[in-house]
């Protein structure tokens, strides 16, 4: 992929591997999944215990030699708190992702591939308030705020990151372009085909030095990325915007918006697909173009970090367990036909595991088994795993059963042999001489399986879309 400008226009061909990835949220191991598994970019070259952020068993990621592969990040690579009271397996990651994030791109650049980096709002939030607590969690407090106080480390972030980018014919972004945005520029004369390096070249401007004491609400900046209009929604910012971001919009409407800038589809983050009030859903899409069978606007913000997951005692923890089956770690691989770039269903690619299925298979089913591998955890799950007795399921009429019920769909693909054969995993084993066994269980999987069908009695809002997809063995 040709860079047009240092301010966010590229141009791709029919060639060109391009991987889309959502939020993040610090997690660092759906950063691994992504970038090993799915992407294939990356590969872990050696599993080291990093005392400096007391996260035990690390996986060091490096560039694959030869791949010029690229990926575009949609945003939120850090703030790995959504709940105000519980963060599951809280880690210190946010700067580490960030610093990895770095090298990683001038690994990339050297093997002629690229790492884009979008920020969101939750960068911008740091940025703006390096004591920001609302969404960093415990152990991150610390080192984001000594990051974000850093104006060497601030412009290091700028430089290497975008408030948005076009590829082609489509804009890609944290939020979107809400409706009334460009309203900020009527008074300005910028064309319609210079507006995305427009408002590039004022983020590196603005925020190059920036001093969070200091802000300039003079600054035609200020209103593009940082002020916040409580009553006009269709006016917040690239960062903010979730017009877009779930069920019905009107694609009628959609079109004249992206046309003002000179572009025909859009990919968007910042609004996790599972919270959709109509359907909960996986990476997802609309306004068909039934000629091509693509889309114009795609949705790839999932809620892969283990932030989402509540891991407090009460039945809010089971209703996050049953979001696992639309919570599955995928990346949005986007491809040029006729110089114009094109997704559809077929373009996710997947193992169809979340986060806490990943690491499951990856750790093992029980608490002893983290430990001994020396990973921390504190999720109250396992003591659910510890009932299930396979041979003895408890009948669907009981309402006790409704805990155990969840977590044994939540197993289901961790039951798949194959799903253990993946490179991450196998590297983690390596690195660390585990010897992986040979079965989860004695009982024989088919028919552990068939029992899960069988007896669980749970209704599970599923993304029946997602079975179309890409699965990645």
């Amino acid at each position: 992929m040709r860079k047009i400008n240092n301010y966010g226009i590229f141009a791709a061909e029919a060639n060109d591997n391009i991987y889309v990835i959502g939020d993040i949220h610090g997690d660092y191991q759906v950063f691994v999944h992504c970038l090993v598994d799915l992407c294939g970019c990356c590969t872990v070259t050696k599993v080291y215990d990093d005392v400096e952020n007391n996260y035990m068993n690390r996986e060091y990621l490096s560039w694959v030699d030869g791949c010029n592969s690229i990926i575009v990040f949609c945003g939120d690579i850090i703030h790995r708190k959504r709940f105000s009271d519980i963060t599951l397996d809280d880690e210190c990651s946010d700067v580490y992702l960030l610093e990895t994030l770095f090298r990683l791109i001038k690994e990339a650049r050297k093997n002629g591939g690229d790492i884009i980096y979008i920020l969101g709002n939750h960068e911008i939030m740091n940025i703006l308030d390096p004591d920001e607590e609302s969404y960093t969690s415990e152990l991150n407090l610390q080192k984001n705020k000594i990051f974000f106080e850093d104006k060497k480390k601030i412009n290091q972030l700028i430089e290497n990151s975008y408030a948005w980018i076009r590829i082609n014919d489509t804009l890609i972004a944290h939020g979107g372009l809400c409706s009334n945005y460009l309203d900020i520029l009527k008074d300005i004369k910028v064309s319609d085909n210079d507006i995305v390096r427009y408002v590039n070249e004022n983020f590196r401007r603005y925020f190059l030095n920036f001093d969070n004491k200091k802000i300039n609400k003079k600054d035609i900046s200020f209103n593009l990325f940082i002020e916040f209009d409580i009553v006009d929604k269709k006016k917040h910012n690239l960062f903010w915007c979730r017009e877009w971001g779930y069920n019905n919009i009107d694609c009628v409407q959609f079109k004249k918006i992206l046309e003002k800038i000179k572009c025909k589809k859009m990919i968007i983050a910042h609004c996790p697909q599972f919270l959709s009030s109509s359907k909960p859903k996986m990476i997802n899409f609309e306004c068909l173009n039934e000629s091509n069978n693509d889309y114009n606007l795609a949705r790839v913000d999932l809620g892969m970090s283990r932030a989402f997951e509540y891991n407090g005692d009460n039945k809010k923890f089971m209703e996050y367990i049953k979001n696992n089956f639309n919570r599955k770690i995928a990346v949005l691989k986007i491809k040029v036909v006729d110089d114009s770039i094109s997704f559809n269903y077929d373009s996710i690619i997947t193992n169809k595991l979340s986060c806490l299925q990943y690491l499951l298979i990856k750790f093992g089913l029980t608490k002893a088994e983290w430990d001994s591998k020396n990973i921390k955890t504190d999720w109250i799950g396992f003591k659910y795993l510890d009932k299930i007795k396979f041979d003895k399921l408890i009948p669907d009429t009981d309402p006790s059963c409704m805990a155990e019920n969840a977590i044994l769909c939540l197993l289901y693909p961790c039951l798949k042999k194959d799903k253990k054969n993946l490179k991450s995993i196998d590297s983690f084993n390596k690195f660390t001489g585990i010897k992986v066994r040979e079965k989860l269980r004695e009982e024989p999987i088919e028919e552990i399986k068939a029992k899960i069908r069988d007896k669980t009695s749970i209704t599970i809002n599923r993304d029946d879309d997602l079975f179309n997809a890409n699965i990645i063995n």
